[in-house]
């Protein structure tokens, strides 16, 4: 900041231009501002000056206090500071700013625990007020805060985000805090003992029946519904408040389906609907359960009781005694048709696995010596001799190894049969296949079978394998399969 320049007049006075009143101002502020003094000689500088830079110092210490008194500040009122529980309180917050706002202020929720806080409608609107000689705008934002339970609440500071005009500057935008302030709720001493805790000026209790005739409850029978809905209404409290209105009875012969609660409110009253639908099993008679509702009268100063009376119904049909010996007959059948279902899954796990062991055993008994002789006997009876031969090599190889001492020649095997003509009806056998010429000798397959179960039957009796027929056969031309 230059300095501000004198220039002598002809009357031996002194000018300032506006821009070295500027920054003369300018640079007096920042002085006393930051604690200095300015001494003027009367030597240096003439008479004139030196009230103008009176006039300027007390300027600039004017605005400098109107500056720190031109802050937005806020205002808290509660009303009442005791009230009953469920009682609203009404707490009120005011925003005041020097000029005008460009944009709305954000007020908090003043939520707290145990309260309900709501807003009423209506519930800002602009103020205005006079300090000084000038005229500040407000905003008043007003809360309804309905306590749950007894005890004291307290609002701590609050935050209040505002922004508004400053001539010649862009917009400010600060954040305000509150004054803390707090509240009581109470609950009578009568009342202290009311579970729920119920209070209002009016409550009223209601029950409608749907197809009900004008005399009452229609005629009903077994299988047939009906609908009731309960409907209770307070005035002085929110909906929150009302206690459950129907509850389950267990009654034989009765079906109970209920519906979801349904709240409301309008202005000051407020509601609850409940409705369930019964379904009568069984002819006989039924009470349906009355409704009661204990509640302090805030304008009496009592506790009140609102009441609906027990509802009587008559169904003809069969009684429930009826219904329970069918019951039980169904249920006798039930449970025959279960065991069955049992049964028959049990058999039916049974024969799975019955199968596969047999399956198992089929496949060990194939791939045992008696299956290659049973096949052996069948295409011994057969034309084709090439089916013969590899059956009695697979009959061959069921034998015991150490029989065949490691070979599978038919030779070494029937060699311990001397004098039967097994090795050489055999040899006819392969000649007929093997050899190049065509041969005139062919095997006499009756001969091989014959032989052949007689070295089988030495064959078992060595191995201790207990032959069928131990004993030589009555006939010998029958064998055995």
């Amino acid at each position: 900041m230059r300095p501000c320049l004198f220039k002598a007049n002809g009357y031996g006075g002194a000018t300032m231009s506006s821009r070295e009143h500027c920054a003369t101002s300018n640079l007096l502020t920042s002085l006393i501002s930051s604690n200095f003094f300015v001494t003027i000689r009367s030597s240096t500088v003439p008479y004139a000056t030196i009230a103008s830079v009176t006039i300027l110092v007390a300027f600039n210490s004017l605005s400098i206090a109107t500056q720190a008194q031109e802050t937005p500040f806020v205002e808290v009122s509660v009303e009442p500071r005791e009230v009953l529980v469920g009682t609203p309180v009404t707490v009120q917050l005011a925003i005041y700013v020097p000029t005008w706002f460009p944009s709305p202020p954000v007020f908090p929720s003043l939520e707290l625990p145990n309260t309900i806080t709501r807003r009423p409608a209506n519930s800002s609107r602009p103020s205005s007020r006079t300090i000084g000689r000038k005229t500040w705008s407000g905003i008043s934002r007003s809360y309804e805060i309905y306590p749950l339970i007894p005890g004291n609440f307290r609002l701590e500071n609050e935050n209040i985000k505002v922004k508004y005009a400053d001539p010649g500057n862009p917009n400010l935008e600060l954040l305000v805090q509150t004054e803390p302030v707090s509240f009581d709720a109470i609950v009578p001493e009568p009342a202290s003992a009311l579970t729920p805790y119920l209070a209002g000026t009016r409550v009223r209790v209601d029950r409608v029946i749907e197809n009900a005739s004008i005399d009452g409850v229609k005629a009903l029978t077994v299988g047939d519904t009906l609908t009731v809905s309960y409907r209770a209404e307070i005035d002085g409290l929110p909906a929150l408040f009302l206690p459950e209105l129907t509850e389950e009875v267990s009654v034989p012969g009765l079906s109970q389906y209920p519906g979801l609660a349904q709240l409301g409110e309008e202005g000051s009253l407020a509601t609850r609907v409940e409705t369930i639908t019964y379904i009568f099993n069984a002819g006989g008679a039924y009470e349906l359960p009355g409704l009661t509702l204990r509640w302090w009268n805030t304008d009496k100063l009592a506790i009140e009781e609102t009441s609906l009376a027990p509802l009587p119904i008559s169904v003809t049909g069969p009684s429930l005694s009826d219904e329970t010996l069918s019951g039980e007959s169904q249920t006798r059948q039930h449970w025959l048709f279960f065991g069955l279902i049992a049964a028959l899954v049990l058999a039916l796990w049974l024969l799975l696995k019955t199968t596969s062991v047999l399956k198992q055993r089929f496949h060990r008994y194939r791939q045992s010596e008696a299956w290659a002789w049973r096949a052996l006997n069948r295409t011994l009876r057969q034309d084709e001799l090439h089916t013969c031969y590899s059956a009695i090599l697979a009959w061959l190889d069921r034998v015991s190894a150490t029989d065949l001492a490691g070979k599978k020649g038919a030779g070494t095997f029937t060699g311990k049969s001397p004098g039967l003509t097994t090795p050489r009806e055999l040899e006819k056998l392969r000649r007929c296949l093997y050899a190049g010429t065509v041969s005139s000798e062919h095997p006499d397959r009756s001969v091989l079978r014959k032989e052949l179960a007689l070295i089988r039957q030495q064959w078992l009796r060595e191995n201790g394998k207990n032959p069928l027929n131990s004993l030589p056969t009555l006939n010998p031309d029958v064998i055995a399969e």
